[in-house]
């Protein structure tokens, strides 16, 4: 008996594996649309766990606020096979561990809401986690979120710019593309709207 993936989640596991066979400055965005792809109900995040319980955002198709996560659960997820799902202002979010070769937890993945993503949702992202944690060295080497002064640079502007609306996201985004190039820059805003932050 012939049968077909049931999620139907053939083509974009072929996708994702096929991210990973070449280098891409923009891995970890492509990886955040191909799952945005095979699951358009869903918000996708890629966060690198900061201090206290502020994360930073690499890659992201996600509105309102991301949740916090404590040390607690960042020290459970650090557990092998293991992924959390919170309850969130009356929303579960799957949180899944991204864990390096050397066993430590180098990010997540976080997905809302989980009552559409279901079983096979769940175990395409934990697959895109997986080979995210074994590939993770490359993917900070060569990805262009990881540029030298750029994870530092993200997480002075969640520090200065707090929020995770697509606003905020969009705005961020835009401070780190100005950062990049060498067009001159006109900042506008009301006096104490923080223009020179």
């Amino acid at each position: 008996t012939f049968r077909n993936d049931p999620a139907g989640f053939s083509e974009c596991r072929t996708r994702i594996h096929e991210l990973f066979l070449r280098t891409r400055a923009d891995r970890l965005q492509q990886l955040v649309g191909l799952l945005r792809e095979a699951l358009p109900e869903a918000e996708v995040a890629v966060v690198v766990p900061g201090e206290s319980d502020s994360s930073v955002v690499l890659a992201s198709v996600w509105g309102g606020d991301l949740p916090r996560l404590t040390r607690r659960v960042l020290n459970e997820l650090a557990t092998p096979g293991r992924y959390a799902v919170l309850n969130v202002g009356g929303a579960a979010v799957a949180v899944l561990p991204i864990i390096d070769p050397q066993g430590s937890l180098a990010a997540i993945v976080m997905a809302r809401p989980v009552g559409a993503l279901g079983d096979e949702g769940i175990a395409l992202i934990f697959e895109a986690a997986r080979l995210l944690g074994l590939n993770w060295q490359e993917v900070e080497r060569e990805d262009t979120t990881f540029t030298s002064w750029e994870l530092e640079a993200r997480h002075r502007l969640d520090a200065l710019l707090p929020g995770s609306s697509s606003a905020m996201q969009v705005l961020r985004s835009g401070l780190v593309a100005a950062a990049h190039g060498n067009e001159p820059v006109l900042i506008c805003g009301a006096e104490g709207t923080g223009r020179t932050e």
